[in-house]
């Protein structure tokens, strides 16, 4: 045991000692680290000129980092340069394809944690190393961290192996993990029967926040998914998980009109890919919740709307926490008051947001609201007035930690808090709800190993429910 705790201790010291050496940044002018992403927050101390701090995290203009001393905090944008990209610090936001180069945009931006899992499974020796190299490719742009990517050599994955292989990703799954399965080959595909494959995957699914799984090759023994909405399963021919890296690395065009890119744009985008490449590409299917988005990032395409937006945030809700609100009607005048409640799981954070065409409000909490604990109900009278005409989509969210709606873009000194529809505000909004704390203990800490208290905190899973109304004036 102790020799096991030790070698862990190792692991995470090298892990931390790589994330550091590749994500650092160099203060060009001192600078106040406060903290939360704003002008006007608390100092937590100063950081001189030339010191070096470690990147955790980036909102807006801001970078949350680590400074000398263990100290946590965030400074502007401006006044860093990322070692090793002297213009990173300054460059803004891309807008378009970069000269030379994929654009950057199209990589999803899912901070790696270590409550994301990834298990990568070939067992035709071959093909094992390159389709294992692409599967640890799209593991890391899900957000997985090298120490979570396990996979097995094809030499140990009989049938028993891959039950051992299967079994221990069950024993590392912390409740609300998430995890990413990919089996590569006609043999690893019908290495098990499946309905004893999809045993499994019913047990995963249970326990898992998102489980995605990515079968090349065997279609005829693809095994069936759990009806769940925490599930996402795509199943094609060989250079399936080729191309769907093509469109998570920005090589090709991964257009989503909702704003992130879910199982359904994969889908296509990978479908595009193999029909360019082969006279006889062979047919992707996508089976589970086709809207759930394995990874929070960017998309090409269409401008997406505030209010599709949201629907697409609600398609990413846990099943295992139901919300709902009651009371409200579909259509309002603007000196009505609506009159409704929300019902959800007790202990966690409720949020309302609403989506009009030309921007968000964040109509619960207020800004100056202090935060507390959901009772699992409560009640709510809101004048139409304040919140303006035209259709209107409402989210409520329960979540068990706090979401920091400041980082996502959100402001304003009145009764609610709102951001406008723009590019940077679309983007920041699902990386802070679909992201939750991004603090060094809930990005480096095994969900398992955690206690009641910083589990809750940690955890990125959230509930919500979608009402649709319109406010005439």
């Amino acid at each position: 045991m102790r020799l096991r705790h030790a070698i862990l201790a190792l692991s995470l010291g090298l892990a931390s000692m790589a994330l550091a050496a590749a994500d650092t940044a160099t203060l060009t002018a001192p600078e106040k680290l406060r903290s939360e992403p704003s002008a006007f927050a608390s100092v937590v101390t100063v950081v001189h000129r030339l010191a070096t701090v470690r990147i955790v995290d980036e909102r807006r203009d801001w970078y949350q980092v680590e400074a000398d001393g263990g100290r946590s905090g965030w400074l502007p944008r401006q006044s860093l340069q990322r070692d090793g990209d002297p213009a990173a610090a300054t460059a803004p936001p891309a807008t378009g394809p970069t000269a030379g180069g994929p654009d950057p945009r199209l990589i999803p931006r899912s901070a790696a944690r270590a409550s994301n899992h990834a298990l990568i499974l070939g067992l035709d020796p071959a093909r094992a190393r390159p389709d294992g190299d692409t599967a640890t490719a799209l593991a890391r742009l899900m957000g997985v961290p090298d120490a979570n990517i396990q996979q097995p050599a094809p030499d140990r994955l009989d049938a028993d192996g891959l039950r051992r292989a299967l079994a221990a990703l069950d024993a590392r799954l912390g409740a609300d993990d998430r995890a990413f399965i990919e089996l590569s080959g006609q043999s690893a595909v019908c290495a098990l029967p499946a309905g004893e494959l999809s045993a499994y995957l019913r047990t995963l699914a249970r326990k898992a926040d998102k489980l995605v799984v990515l079968t090349e090759g065997g279609e005829h023994c693809a095994p069936s998914v759990p009806a769940s909405a925490n599930v996402l399963a795509l199943a094609g021919p060989d250079g399936t998980a080729a191309a769907l890296l093509a469109c998570l690395d920005g090589r090709a065009p991964l257009p989503a009109a909702g704003g992130l890119a879910n199982g359904d744009d994969w889908r296509h985008c990978a479908q595009a890919q193999l029909e360019r490449q082969r006279t006889r590409p062979g047919r992707i299917a996508v089976a589970g919740n086709p809207a759930l988005a394995p990874a929070p990032g960017l998309a090409s395409g269409a401008p997406v709307t505030p209010r599709r937006l949201l629907q697409t945030l609600h398609a990413q809700r846990s099943e295992r926490r139901e919300v709902t609100v009651g009371g409200l009607r579909g259509s309002y005048r603007v000196t009505d008051t609506l009159q409704f409640s929300v019902r959800g799981p007790a202990g966690g954070q409720l949020y309302l947001i609403a989506a009009r065409d030309d921007g968000l409000i964040l109509l619960h909490p207020s800004p100056a609201a202090p935060a507390e604990r959901f009772g699992g109900s409560q009640r709510f009278a809101l004048s139409a007035r304040d919140i303006g005409t035209g259709p209107l989509r409402l989210l409520a969210l329960v979540t068990d930690s706090p979401r920091n709606f400041q980082r996502a873009g959100f402001g304003g000194a009145g009764r609610f808090a709102s951001a406008p529809a723009d590019t940077r505000s679309l983007r920041d909004l699902p990386l802070e709800i679909l992201g939750g704390d991004t603090s060094p203990t809930c990005l480096r800490a095994e969900t398992r190993n955690l206690g009641e208290v910083q589990a809750r905190q940690c955890n990125t899973a959230f509930g919500a429910a979608l009402a649709e109304l319109t406010i005439t004036p």
